[in-house]
């Protein structure tokens, strides 16, 4: 109830800067927490509930919160950021209708075919629009958004590390068939928050 969130308002408020200040995190949340102390790690990937930009734009040492879940409020201090490389790509999406071999072998045949138009000179932006199979993608441009390396398919994986703006290339997923193109420069962002929880049951 209300009166739970005022007390563990109070509680995080006279807490927060001490937490922030204390060289010896162990000791503090042993004193201090109902629960033992932990890492808490969360990776881009994950839902935040609307918290990610928080967790992901803070410095070390900052503490935020108080965060709720349904049966705490926590004090999170940041304890490390690890960052790794994220790449923008398109794609055109080809299905593959058949079962067997020879129906995917078929597909790829295709993509590649199209690839091979727009190295000549077609325009990729256009092909998108005309033979896209994934309306979503297909409808904005291809875009397929940022990849973060080591997160996706291990083709993907390879393709994204090693390819330059501009660079297309042909990759079968359980999905079906992709024409990837890199459309931007990679970017080394921050990927993993290990924090550290100070935990008031509620």
């Amino acid at each position: 109830g209300s009166k739970f969130a005022v007390d563990a308002d109070v509680w995080a408020r006279s807490r927060k800067e001490i937490f922030r200040n204390t060289a010896d995190d162990s000791a503090f949340v042993k004193n201090n927490s109902d629960l033992p102390f932990s890492y808490k790690i969360y990776n881009r990937l994950q839902d935040f509930a609307g918290l990610e930009f928080m967790y992901f734009n803070s410095k070390t040492g900052d503490v935020i919160g108080p965060v709720y879940t349904e049966a705490y409020a926590m004090l999170l201090k940041v304890y490390r950021y690890d960052s790794t490389y994220r790449s923008h790509v398109s794609q055109i999406f080809f299905k593959v209708k058949g079962k067997t071999k020879k129906d995917t072998l078929a597909v790829i045949k295709k993509a590649e075919k199209y690839l091979a138009e727009i190295k000549a000179g077609k325009d990729f932006l256009q092909l998108v629009k005309q033979v896209s199979e994934d309306t979503i993608t297909a409808n904005n441009q291809g875009d397929l958004g940022w990849i973060w390396w080591g997160t996706s398919l291990p083709d993907i994986n390879k393709f994204i590390k090693t390819a330059k703006v501009g660079d297309m290339t042909v990759i079968q997923s359980p999905e079906g068939v992709h024409l990837l193109r890199l459309s931007e420069e990679k970017m080394k962002d921050r990927f993993r928050v290990v924090m550290i929880p100070l935990v008031k049951k509620l």
